[in-house]
């Protein structure tokens, strides 16, 4: 499945691209502010900004109402609840042709930052664990990682030293923090990736904030180069 994505190019000479994957129920407009955002400071003209809309389909723990989403859930807040490894997997391959349509385009997956919050979040560390080439940078933002099963199987080595920011808040009443922390557990201790920075931020419930949205810049800006 082709994904529906909205596109907001660079001003200028292309200098890399970010592709940001919203949370469930949300759409590609919601993330829409950082592009416009950003694009307002020369440093950042050069950059595409690349957010996809996540397929309709029912979610099972809304009783099969129709809600956007990178895979269904089964039980909210469980992280040792049945999880849809096949969902989530496919998901990751879609955003895997995004990075490949964007190297047909002529940006090097060395200057792709591939990003997302919540679900698109824990697609965002799949793409860090699978992806066969080398990229910029992972943003793992209010993010969880359960898709233990498939892996192993999926895992490789090149990004393993690719700069992971992951960003969540204390008071995250959606994804608990320590969920955040299991997954920087888990790929750090057990996967062997060694560049993954977990910053948690006071006060901060299942959103963003002022501070995370700067380091968010300051990440963007260090490893495209800018």
């Amino acid at each position: 499945m082709s994904l529906n994505v909205l596109r907001v190019k660079a001003p200028a000479k292309v200098t890399g691209t970010v592709i940001i994957l919203h949370g469930l129920g949300d759409s590609a407009d919601g993330w829409k502010f950082l592009s416009d955002m950003l694009h307002q400071y020369d440093q950042f003209k050069g950059v595409n900004f690349i957010f996809p809309n996540a397929p309709i389909k029912p979610l099972t723990v809304a009783g099969g109402q129709r809600v956007a989403q990178w895979f269904d859930i089964f039980e909210m807040g469980n992280p040792n609840a049945r999880q849809d490894e096949e969902g989530y997997w496919n998901s990751v391959a879609n955003i895997s042709k995004l990075i490949d349509e964007e190297f047909k385009n002529g940006v090097n997956p060395s200057k792709i930052i591939v990003g997302g919050f919540s679900q698109g979040a824990s697609i965002s560390l799949g793409i860090a664990a699978s992806c066969h080439q080398k990229l910029a940078g992972i943003l793992c933002l209010s993010g969880f990682f359960n898709m233990k099963q498939g892996i192993q199987s999926r895992l490789k080595d090149v990004n393993k030293q690719t700069p992971i920011f992951h960003g969540h808040g204390d008071l995250d009443p959606v994804i608990n923090i320590s969920m955040a922390r299991a997954a920087h557990k888990l790929f750090t201790d057990n996967l062997g990736f060694t560049n993954y920075d977990l910053h948690e931020y006071s006060g901060m419930a299942h959103s963003t904030c002022n501070e995370e949205i700067s380091e968010i810049a300051d990440f963007i800006a260090k490893n495209l180069g800018l």
